[in-house]
């Protein structure tokens, strides 16, 4: 309630500023008991009466408010305060029209009164008129900078309005006002976020940071629009600086350990997001991110028993029990895996990757007719989703129709174009296509368990690698620990006119080679130093032996050794091959070809970098 204490005789004054400290200290019994003996001493003292509405309002006595207003009114009809609160009790009354007419006659009375302002954009507020309500707000704040509650009224209407456009030009006008408003900066920083403005959105987060430095907020979201975009070690940063000054900031560490999962940093994904349980045992998205971890890491089990205590922390959430279906689908538990992607379209009717994921396990189960209702619905619900598609391409070619399949890959790689599992497929389904006449079901010859090849190694490969970025691998789901670093597994997509003519050259060998055009999945080089090691591993996944037994193909990896390093050393580098025992030592140039699925390892010690590409590809 608004009081003003106006200019009186010394002795009125004093007795009114001791109503006023014993109504604020909610005495409000005692106040009105002296305001009353004072009125019939002053009865043409318009404050006196304004402080009595006051003490009537708060305590729920509102037509007795109203009278002391009017007759406040009556006094001094230009008592902007008394117009004020009298519509403030009209709008406690819900007599809408009434109040605002008390605020603009408030207002009209004093122009500059921030509180009549933001009361007027309160009832636009109320009546759904959110242009006048927000004009209020700023008009609010233009005259008085610093008034929070206005601040705070005009970020719930434009959260209301769910109009992001007007949200950052409310933002923009506040900030014209007052350039320095923390609040205002980072409530434009989020809604220029949410409009994909991310690099603007981020110098207004910043602009935060620079008020308070220990804003942990800002470095959060900085982190989240970092991640978004693919900046992923920054991301790291940001989170990480979250942490260090809000170490119990459970949503930081989730986000975190989602990042390193992206990074493939999956050993420090696993303790980031264990932290965030530790510090929130219930927070349910932790457990589900958790889950997804150990799959990446081969610990199904592990993963489908986190991924249900997510699930019983938060049975109503469809992602749940998505991420669930596809743990029980790598373990091949394809019954329960179907019902999980039921539970997730139940939960959400436009679930279309629950539908697409729910698709291709009926194809598993041998329901291929009902796995194509199912993919196709998820592209009705979706008509961009690539993945849709592609599932729908797959079930399709493995009920025979290679060329709706095509159609459907086609249609998912016009999508997404960068997609490496698309680009896979549709390589396979086109060199199909020109074989169907001769070869549709004819999978090709066998090759020999080793083959070696020779290639001539240029120097400018060998230096236009070891300046380029390396990861470290150690930090990374790898087959390569130790002092071993390297690149991710798109090596040849690298725009470098050099490492594009060697990807050519090679291809062109191993089409020789085989007599098969090729589809090359990963491509990679690995420098080991002293102390690096390859640990036994195939590259050959569960979705691989689902590819070369759909499509009736074979899948390869090739080991091109660049720089052999020093081979006087205990461990030299020898390639070891199992099922059955080959060891191969190497020499620079030496090209080594063996089906995907053998398993092999190699330990270094030497005292010279030892440099390797990898290469794993489909004969189609």
């Amino acid at each position: 309630m608004y009081i003003n204490s106006m200019s009186q005789k010394n002795t009125l004054q004093e007795q009114i500023n001791s109503i006023i400290s014993i109504y604020s200290d909610g005495q409000i019994q005692d106040a009105l008991k002296r305001l009353k003996l004072l009125t019939q001493k002053y009865p043409n003292e318009a404050i006196l009466f304004n402080i009595m509405g006051a003490c009537f309002t708060d305590m729920g006595k509102l037509e007795k408010a109203i009278v002391s207003y009017e007759i406040a009114l009556e006094i001094n009809p230009n008592y902007a305060e008394a117009h004020n609160n009298l519509g403030n009790v009209f709008r406690d009354l819900n007599q809408l029209d009434d109040a605002i007419t008390s605020y603009k006659t408030a207002l009209k009375h004093k122009p500059d009164f921030s509180e009549g302002h933001n009361n007027l954009g309160n009832i636009y507020k109320i009546l759904g008129e959110h242009k006048l309500s927000i004009d209020s707000f700023i008009t609010a704040l233009k005259i008085r900078p610093d008034f929070k509650v206005a601040f705070n009224n005009l970020g719930i209407v434009i959260n209301e309005l769910g109009n992001n456009k007007i949200a950052i030009n409310s933002y923009k006008k506040v900030l014209e006002i007052s350039p320095n408003f923390p609040e205002a900066n980072f409530n434009l920083a989020v809604s220029l976020a949410k409009d994909a403005q991310y690099e603007l959105a981020i110098s207004y987060f910043e602009n935060v940071i620079t008020f308070n430095q220990d804003n942990f907020e800002a470095y959060f979201r900085i982190g989240n629009i970092l991640q978004e975009i693919g900046n992923l070690d920054e991301a790291v940063k940001q989170y990480e600086k979250t942490i260090l000054l809000e170490p119990k900031y459970t949503e930081a560490y989730n986000n975190l350990g989602t990042t390193l999962i992206e990074l493939r940093r999956l050993e420090e994904a696993e303790d980031i997001l264990r932290q965030a349980i530790l510090i929130s045992p219930d927070y349910a998205g932790a457990h589900i991110n958790l889950g997804n971890v150990l799959k990446y890491l081969g610990r199904l089990e592990e993963a489908e028993k986190i991924c249900r205590a997510g699930i019983n922390l938060d049975s109503k959430n469809s992602y749940s029990y998505y991420n669930l279906g596809h743990i029980l689908r790598e373990q091949e538990k394809l019954n329960d895996a179907e019902l999980c992607f039921i539970k997730a379209t139940d939960l959400d009717s436009n679930y279309s990757e629950a539908y697409s994921s729910l698709g291709i396990t009926l194809k598993e189960l041998g329901r291929s007719e009902e796995g194509i209702e199912k993919c196709s619905y998820a592209i009705k619900i979706d008509p961009e989703y690539a993945e849709g598609y592609f599932n729908l391409g797959l079930i399709l070619y493995t009920t025979g129709n290679l060329n709706s399949a095509l159609e459907n890959v086609r249609l998912a790689s016009s999508i997404d174009p960068s997609s490496g599992i698309i680009k896979k497929l549709l390589a396979i389904l086109e060199t199909k296509k020109i074989r169907e006449n001769n070869h549709f079901n004819e999978k090709l010859k066998t090759l020999p368990t080793t083959i070696i090849l020779k290639r001539k190694v240029e120097k400018e490969l060998i230096i236009k690698l070891k300046n380029m970025k390396a990861l470290q691998l150690d930090k990374i789901k790898d087959p390569s620990f130790g002092n071993a670093k390297g690149s991710d597994y798109n090596l040849f997509d690298y725009k470098d006119p050099l490492i594009k003519a060697v990807a050519k050259d090679l291809t062109k060998i191993i089409n020789k080679e085989i007599g098969s055009n090729i589809y090359i999945d990963d491509s990679f080089y690995t420098i080991l130093g002293a102390g690096g090691r390859v640990d036994r591993h195939n590259h050959l996944t569960p979705q691989d032996r689902k590819f070369c037994n759909d499509f009736n193909i074979n899948k390869y990896s090739l080991v091109y050794y660049l720089v052999t390093g020093d081979q006087k050393c205990s461990e030299p580098g020898i390639l070891k091959l199992y099922d059955p025992i080959e060891s191969y030592l190497p020499t620079d140039g030496m090209m080594i070809m063996f089906p995907a699925d053998r398993e092999h390892s190699a330990k270094y010690n030497g005292n010279k970098d030892r440099m390797i590409i990898g290469v794993n590809f489909y004969a189609l």
